[in-house]
């Protein structure tokens, strides 16, 4: 008899709305706590380090401008003071601690993703709210993610994104849009490598995700020299774009020809990299709508969090983001974001920033 999913087990829903909402304020500071030092009752000052019992001092409910004031610790060694979120992603907020965990929940809970729309309905919040809300959390996944060279059967694929192109409204007037300086200039291509798990039943355990103008040999050639320990077998398709793998020393390149099969008799395909863009597609299509080319890492790394962590219960993934965002540093291109403070760079990187390095898009 066929086991159940894990999916549909009760063990990979073990944290809700509810239980947030149903938890007492203490235990709600208390989460925060152990998101950020890992303990409830000791904690790291981040000025000295030390990692001690600091002395607290309760906050009052109203403070001298009509505001709660909240509570914060002072340190036994050099005498400043720190609060909760001081130093953190949420530093200088302004929404209830109970607020932003449930933003968590909603973040991890929704598998195809999440609009900042839906989010500004679901905790109350304006919609500037929840979008800075969520493009800091996927910021911070961003800052997180891991890119230790994968290894082994690695598949690749590219998905591109904005390629619409709004076509004049006589038949006349329209352009041939096969024709390059007819496209979006937008247009984008995400190029997905994905790490083959041992046991076969669990799919891909590992993804990274690369933006590149176009799929072209230059730019997939640096991709894979960066992100694949040699040695390691590389699946792709018949794209020319790919054909310089064939010739590389340290891989052993398998194609698989989509115009007369989707997986050969050997066993070579792109299903993983492909389930990874059937993901993000929903994303796109089905939530997001509308996306700036500049933030397109930030979501394709948001559904490489969600592929690689798929088989873990949300109440895992809560934690783990949570635990991400308080133990990082505040956001320096979405701080103050409403007020002007737009400082990424566009996501597209080239053969020469693979091979240098310089793939952080942040100034």
């Amino acid at each position: 008899m066929k086991g159940q999913h894990f999916l549909l087990s009760p063990k990979a829903r073990t944290i809700s709305l509810n239980d947030v909402f149903s938890w007492s304020d203490n235990k709600v500071f208390r989460t925060f706590c152990e998101f950020r030092w890992g303990s409830k009752t000791k904690q790291a000052c981040p000025r000295c380090s030390v990692f001690d019992t600091h002395q607290f001092f309760k906050g009052t409910k109203v403070g001298m401008d009509g505001k709660s004031v909240p509570g914060r610790w002072r340190c036994k060694h050099c005498h400043g003071f720190f609060s909760l979120t001081s130093g953190t992603v949420f530093n200088s907020h302004k929404l209830p601690l109970r607020t932003l965990l449930a933003a968590i929940v909603l973040f991890v809970n929704s598998v195809k993703g999440l609009s900042a729309l839906q989010m500004c309905r679901e905790i109350g919040v304006s919609y500037k709210t929840a979008y800075v809300l969520l493009q800091k959390v996927r910021d911070t996944l961003f800052k997180e993610r891991i890119l230790n060279p994968l290894e082994g059967v690695v598949e690749i694929d590219g998905g591109y994104l904005k390629t619409a192109v709004r076509k004049a409204n006589k038949k006349t007037d329209r352009k041939d849009l096969r024709l390059e300086p007819n496209q979006n200039p937008l247009k984008c291509v995400v190029l997905a490598l994905r790490q083959r798990s041992k046991d076969f039943a669990r799919g891909a355990d590992r993804s990274i995700t690369v933006i590149l103008k176009s799929e072209n040999p230059e730019d997939v050639q640096a991709a894979v020299e960066r992100y694949v320990r040699p040695g390691s077998h590389v699946f792709t398709d018949g794209h020319n774009a790919y054909s310089a793998l064939s010739k590389h020393p340290d891989y052993i390149h398998e194609v698989v020809n989509h115009e007369e099969e989707y997986q050969s008799d050997d066993g070579i395909n792109q299903n993983q990299a492909e389930s990874f863009f059937s993901r993000m597609r929903r994303l796109v299509d089905g939530q997001i709508h509308k996306l700036a080319q500049k933030h397109i890492d930030l979501y394709a790394n948001e559904i490489v969090f969600r592929e690689d962590w798929r088989r873990t219960s949300n109440g895992f993934q809560f934690r783990l983001v949570g635990q991400k965002l308080m133990r990082n540093e505040p956001s320096r291109s979405f701080a103050k974001y409403w007020q002007g403070n737009k400082k990424r760079n566009p996501a597209i990187v080239t053969a020469a920033d693979l091979r240098t390095g310089n793939v952080h898009p942040f100034v």
